[in-house]
């Protein structure tokens, strides 16, 4: 199976790290037919030097005089890509080993039109208030997503020849398109990948109330629901959460600032805000 490996990335310095990995994975029955990278014009001499270090040097890069959105960025790749099966990651995540292989394999289905992977939490401290946060967040996605797939930083689908609206939450707006097209989408548990959340407060409500806001104008737009915007099936998982009844205290936290992140979303949504744009959060 060939594919169509792209990297969507904004001044992401680390992206090291997630070429090694690439460098790193052990493919079988996939192989990587080309590599395309996107990026902004400032960027593209530290990306080409980085490229050459790991060996993929035939790799393309794709570049933006200036930042205009992920979903542009995506559509240049879009544009640029051969192979009949996609597949797309941030600039700042680490893949397992087994990540790239694992995330194609359902393919083998041809009523398969989209693959999400399982991210899990680096570096994070569930100690504290915050990072128990973050780790019950990404604990309820994993959860959920054995009944519909919650589509993040790593993604796989088949090159149908579509360009992508203008969005804030690209990967969910690419779904909403291949499942009105009539396949279907599957979670890929052992396709895992590691990304860092929120290290902030600040951070993290700036982000879900994004993401949220999102979601919501997706499904105004498009008719697609995302999982994790049906509160009653997360309500249900929550209670279900051993961990909560352990640690109230650190539980209602949680519940309270994720509460707050959605009300700014859902006030963001009837406002009209632009997402599409948004500014990066330092990790």
């Amino acid at each position: 199976m060939d594919i169509s490996l792209g990297i969507i990335t904004y001044k992401d310095r680390k992206i090291d790290g997630l070429l090694e990995s690439i460098k790193k994975q052990k493919l079988q029955k996939v192989r990587v037919k080309e590599i395309i990278v996107v990026c902004i014009e400032a960027d593209k001499r530290h990306i080409r030097n980085l490229l050459r270090k790991y060996g993929f040097e035939k790799a393309k890069i794709l570049t933006e005089k200036k930042r205009k959105g992920k979903y542009n960025a995506v559509n240049l790749f879009f544009k640029e890509a051969k192979s009949g099966i996609l597949v797309m990651s941030s600039g700042d995540i680490l893949l397992h080993e087994a990540a790239v292989e694992s995330i194609c394999r359902p393919f083998s289905d041809s009523r398969t039109g989209i693959v999400a992977a399982r991210p899990l939490p680096m570096n994070i401290n569930s100690e504290n208030m915050l990072g128990f946060t973050v780790e019950l967040l990404w604990e309820l996605h994993h959860i959920i997503s054995y009944q519909q797939p919650k589509f993040g930083e790593f993604i796989a689908f088949r090159n149908l020849g579509f360009i992508l609206p203008k969005t804030a939450v690209d990967e969910e707006t690419i779904a909403s398109i291949i499942y009105s097209r009539g396949y279907k989408g599957r979670y890929a548990e052992n396709a895992v990948i590691y990304n860092k959340g929120p290290g902030t407060v600040h951070d993290y409500i700036k982000q879900r109330r994004r993401v949220y806001c999102g979601h919501m104008q997706l499904r105004k737009i498009s008719g697609y629901k995302v999982p994790t915007l049906d509160s009653v099936r997360i309500i249900s998982h929550l209670l279900k959460r051993k961990e909560l009844l352990k640690h109230p205290l650190k539980a209602l936290y949680a519940i309270s600032l994720e509460s707050a992140a959605r009300a700014l979303g859902f006030f963001d949504y009837i406002a009209g805000k632009d997402y599409a744009v948004w500014k990066i959060i330092k990790k």
